[in-house]
């Protein structure tokens, strides 16, 4: 009898199908919708002190876990090798100024060349011409012989044996000013040549930034689209393509669109005409942004011809002034063989100083005399300009005789600002020998030693401080989630240093991924409130960012809600009869959802067919209403509830937060 009762009320229900469907009520209550990620804690200032120049370290001043102020000192470097770099600089650079020096000198140093031979010893006859009388004996003294009766005292005669200094002749002394006026002139355009250069190679670099900002927009733009018909050979298409002429050109003289398209091409792009151009007859202007940088990319590149026409014509003047100079030695060269042609004496005797012989009587004595002339007073032919021309041309450095080219002065005065480039360097290097706290904090690590050798900006060796200005969480958030997530938000983090839960608010959102994975994720930033709980810089975090909130709201089970092709539903039992209605909703909780639109207070929402099975995300199924409470906590949906097709409770485990 039991049985049969049993059955027969089990056929009831089921055929009324009034248990076939576990609901619920659409209520007011509190959502709250949260991001969980896993992170780890840092120091929200950190700083990797280093040196800026290389050096051996002489004292390290900190250790870890001292507090230090900004700009006190964590370490230095021996001053001895600073030092010592500098001094050696500013020897290198004294030898390249003394080479300067003798190099421009040996272009000069001819003209004060004496005119003598440099074997004569010019020593002082013993006799002088009388007047009308004969050669003077050039042979020993007699001595016992008594010269004539005294005479007055006449100056000797220049002879070979020494003369005067070639620079004393007006042509020479000309010729000695052009040669410096040209050593002058070449050293400025030198200069000069140098600032162009430089001036070329930042135009460069501007026309490389301008240009690039201007591909980057093209390859933006869609493509245009091919001509469909037209004559290829005449460029000019007769169809919609909208290509442009054969005809245009950088210059601005064509590269008109003939075609009935809207098209932006590379004869736009080339086309001077104006900003207001239109591609065809009724086609859109070139878009605003791509117009004006063309036009920054035009004018950089205009710049740059300009810089390199002004570097071309300071290296022509350049060389042109070498050629000047290496002309202007040459003359002077020329200007002292002519000098010592037109002194030199022929069998005159004489030092150049005062002759010490007396007119008068013919000299007597047991002395004899010679009519030869002596070795002293041999004469000696200045070389010739052409003797001259074969010595300059046979010089090593291919220069004019002993002096040194154009070429060798140009390379001097090179050599002498790279010196002066080496002492600057080293001179600034000196007060970079200490090492200073940039901040104000902690001491967290010290990776240096006294009698390491470091380099300039080492990554490695530095000693790392720590700021006193709190700490921050940094995590990454998946594509599906980092849409809720945004600045300001409330965050929750716990780390293993403490049992308490750190407040703090989202104070970056990334926008670049920074998955290895193909599954794209972005980095979050979470600026903890102070505490006084003790924290470690790397250590690991578990982050709950609070992305909405809302209280008194009408809401349904979170297991109620789904979503399918753009749309979102639930399911509402009216009698024994469930209708789908199209809801809109608002905060998504892990139990409740909040329903902006669609439902009112008190309606039934479906939340599982107990006739159909529901496989969960694990692959098990399960039945019945989940999502209430208790031990339970339904899926976080982060765009409108579960997928499509999703029939009752949600899966066993949490995801998404």
């Amino acid at each position: 009898m039991l049985c049969g009762v049993g059955g027969g009320v089990a056929l009831a229900l089921g055929g009324d199908g009034t248990g076939r469907y576990r609901t619920a009520t659409a209520e007011t209550a509190s959502v709250e919708q949260s991001v969980d990620a896993v992170g780890s804690v840092a120091s929200a200032t950190r700083r990797d002190a280093s040196f800026s120049v290389a050096g051996t370290v002489a004292t390290v001043d900190v250790a870890v876990g001292q507090q230090v102020t900004a700009g006190q000192t964590l370490a230095t470097l021996d001053p001895a090798a600073l030092q010592e770099a500098v001094d050696d600089a500013e020897a290198a650079l004294a030898d390249a100024q003394d080479q300067l020096d003798t190099d421009l000198a040996s272009q000069t140093s001819s003209a004060s060349t004496s005119t003598g031979s440099p074997s004569s010893t010019g020593s002082t006859s013993t006799g002088s011409t009388p007047p009308g009388g004969s050669t003077p004996s050039t042979g020993s003294t007699g001595s016992t012989g008594s010269t004539g009766d005294a005479g007055s005292t006449e100056p000797g005669t220049t002879g070979p044996g020494g003369g005067p200094d070639a620079s004393d002749d007006a042509a020479v002394q000309a010729a000695v000013a052009d040669v410096r006026k040209a050593q002058q002139d070449l050293l400025a355009q030198a200069t000069a040549a140098h600032d162009a250069l430089a001036g070329s190679s930042a135009s460069v670099e501007a026309s490389e930034a301008a240009c690039t900002a201007f591909l980057d927009l093209v390859a933006d733009d869609e493509p245009s689209p091919e001509p469909t018909d037209g004559d290829p050979a005449s460029g000019v298409p007769s169809g919609t393509g909208g290509a442009a002429s054969s005809t245009g050109d950088a210059t601005g003289t064509g590269g008109d669109v003939t075609g009935t398209g809207a098209t932006t091409d590379a004869a736009d792009a080339a086309d001077t005409d104006g900003p207001d151009e239109t591609d065809g007859a009724d086609g859109p202007d070139v878009d605003a942004a791509l117009t004006d940088a063309l036009a920054a990319c035009r004018d950089a590149i205009g710049g740059t011809l300009d810089a390199q026409q002004a570097t071309d014509a300071a290296q022509q003047a350049l060389t042109a002034l070498a050629t000047t100079l290496d002309q202007a030695v040459v003359a002077l060269q020329q200007a002292v063989a002519a000098a010592r042609s037109s002194t030199d004496g022929t069998n005159t005797p004489g030092t150049g100083a005062t002759g010490s012989g007396t007119t008068g009587a013919d000299t007597s004595g047991s002395g004899s005399s010679s009519t030869t002339p002596s070795p002293t007073s041999s004469t000696t032919t200045a070389p010739s300009a052409s003797s001259a021309s074969s010595d300059r041309t046979s010089a090593s450095d291919g220069s004019t005789g002993g002096a040194a080219s154009a070429a060798t002065i140009l390379a001097d005065q090179a050599a002498v600002a790279a010196a002066q480039a080496e002492v600057a360097i080293a001179r600034a290097a000196l007060p970079f020998g200490t090492l200073t706290s940039p901040i104000a904090g902690t001491v967290a690590g010290v990776a240096l030693a006294p009698g390491d050798a470091v380099g300039a900006s080492s990554t490695t060796a530095v000693v790392t401080v720590l700021g006193g200005d709190g700490h921050t969480a940094t995590t990454t958030v998946g594509l599906s989630d980092i849409d809720l997530v945004a600045v300001g938000q409330a965050a929750t983090v716990t780390t293993p240093s403490t049992q308490a839960a750190l407040t703090g608010t989202v104070s970056s959102v990334g926008v670049l991924d920074v998955s290895s994975t193909s599954e794209p994720s972005y980095t979050v930033e979470i600026a903890l409130d102070a505490t006084q709980e003790r924290l470690f810089d790397g250590a690991s975090a578990q982050v709950v960012v609070q992305v909405a909130g809302v209280d008194d709201v009408l809401t349904v089970p979170t297991s109620a809600v789904r979503t399918a092709d753009g749309a979102t539903t639930v399911q509402v039992l009216d009698g024994d009869t469930p209708s789908t209605v199209e809801v809109e909703v608002g905060a998504v909780g892990a139990e409740r959802t909040e329903i902006v639109s669609g439902l009112s207070a008190g309606d039934e929402v479906v939340l599982a067919d107990l006739d159909q099975p529901v496989e969960g995300s694990s692959g098990s199924t399960s039945t019945g209403l989940s999502g209430l409470g208790d031990d339970q906590r339904g899926p976080v949906v982060l765009q409108g509830g579960p997928p499509a097709g999703f029939q009752g409770g949600p899966p066993q485990t949490r995801t998404g937060g």
